[in-house]
Formats: structure tokens, C-alpha cells, sequence
């Protein structure tokens, strides 16, 4: 098992240096586990946001429990990210063109809005909360989670589509302000409503509610039965 100070000297590599990001102060300050492969688990949140000239992350995470917050910094990739997240994973406004690195389950919301993604490639398969990806460059949701257990927000883009949007969504579908051409290819289940006013073309109520039915012969996905319980995870 690698010494507290063997980890922070090996990971030097990780990261740009950035003077204003102490790591051995971040990490003294939190419960972890350095785990035999160099990934490091954190116990609780790990706060990573507002460092201005963080454009790597700082270690390679294996499993965080709280939440992952990245938000507002510069980082351009997301190569070191946690593999699983019980709660949210928050990498709003850097400079990400893609999610490769991204976390394969979270137990919270994802939450990846004014990036400069042009593909959700890379994203987990499932979420138990909200995916948030407006304000981005998006012109194809080739990439989305399979399964999203509250809202799906892409508002704000450049779909002209909704081919490849998640199969089940437990809340409100947010496509508004994108140029969709017509309702093909929605989920097989909406948990709210959709919002697609904003589109090419204004669609009616009417449209929307029948389009919806066309839709609602399909097999949906179970909650209980298709998401893993995120509780469980870290046992």
C-alpha cells in the first residue's frame, strides 16, 4: 500500500501545477483510501470547483460517496474522474468537448451544462437523477444515458433530432430551444411532460399527447428492476 506522501509525489503528473490547488492540504482534509491500483476512493464530497487554472484533475478516482463537484474550472478533459459517484457529478461550465472519463453510475444528478460538448458519448448508462446538458454544442444525442431517472434537459442546442434520447426518462423531457424537425424517436417512457416549443416548428399539445401514446405500446424499463441500487455500491 502506497504511503500518503508516495501518492501525492506520484501523482505530480496528474495535473498542470496550479498554485492556487494545494493537494496534499485537499486530501489531508478528507477520509480516502488509496487503493492498490493508484485510485484513490473518497469518503463524503469531493469539492473540486473553482480553480481557475485546474485543467486536469488532480488524481485518478476510483469511488467517491458524496458528491464529485468540478464545476467552474478550466478543464478541457475528464480523465481521472470517479468511476461510480453516489450523489451528483457536477462538471458545469469548463471546456469540455466530450465526456469521455465520466463516471459509469451515479447515484444523483449529472450535470454538464455550458460545456462545449458536441457529442454525450462517454456518459453513464444510467442515472438516478437529472441529466442537465443545455447550453452546449450538441447537434445529436448520440451518447445519452439509456435510463434517467428524473428530468433530461437539453435545452439550448443545435438538435435537429431526437434520435438516440434516453429510453426511459422519470421526469420532464427539456428539448426546447433546438431546431427538431418532428417528434420521431422519443423515449418510450416520459415520466412528466416534454417541452418542445422552442423547436423548428411549434408543435401542438394535440401532436405531443399523440405522439406520446404511438409511443406507449413499447416495453418501458423498470425502475426498481433496471437501476442498480447506488446504496449498495460501496458496501
Amino acid at each position: 500500500m502506497k504511503t500518503f506522501k508516495q501518492y501525492i509525489t506520484e501523482s505530480d503528473e496528474v495535473i498542470d501545477h496550479d498554485e492556487k490547488f494545494n493537494k496534499e492540504q485537499w486530501l489531508s482534509n478528507r477520509r480516502y483510501k488509496i487503493n492498490a491500483d493508484g485510485t484513490i476512493d473518497i469518503i463524503g464530497d469531493a469539492a473540486l470547483e473553482m480553480y481557475s487554472t485546474l485543467t486536469k484533475l488532480p488524481f485518478n478516482f476510483g469511488r467517491v460517496t458524496g458528491n464529485f463537484l468540478c464545476q467552474n474550472n478550466n478543464l478541457a478533459t475528464l480523465e481521472g474522474a470517479p468511476k461510480i459517484v453516489g450523489g451528483d457529478f457536477i462538471c458545469a461550465t469548463n471546456k469540455l468537448t466530450s465526456l469521455e472519463g465520466a463516471p459509469k453510475i451515479v447515484g444523483g444528478d449529472f450535470i454538464c451544462h455550458n460545456n462545449k460538448l458536441i457529442t454525450l458519448e462517454g456518459s453513464p448508462e444510467k442515472v438516478h437523477g437529472d441529466f442537465i446538458c443545455f447550453n452546449n454544442q450538441l447537434t445529436t444525442l448520440k451518447g445519452s444515458p439509456k435510463w434517467v431517472g428524473k428530468m433530461f434537459d437539453c435545452y439550448s442546442n443545435f438538435l435537429t433530432s431526437l434520435q438516440y434520447a434516453p429510453v426511459y426518462i422519470g421526469g420532464t423531457f427539456d428539448c426546447e430551444a433546438n431546431k427538431i424537425a418532428n417528434l420521431n424517436y422519443l423515449p418510450e417512457h416520459i415520466g412528466n411532460r416534454i417541452l418542445i416549443s422552442g423547436a423548428h416548428r411549434n408543435f401542438t399539445e394535440e401532436e405531443i399527447q399523440q405522439a406520446i401514446e404511438q409511443h406507449r405500446h413499447k416495453k418501458t424499463l423498470s425502475h426498481d428492476d433496471e437501476m442498480p441500487d447506488v446504496g449498495d455500491i460501496f458496501d
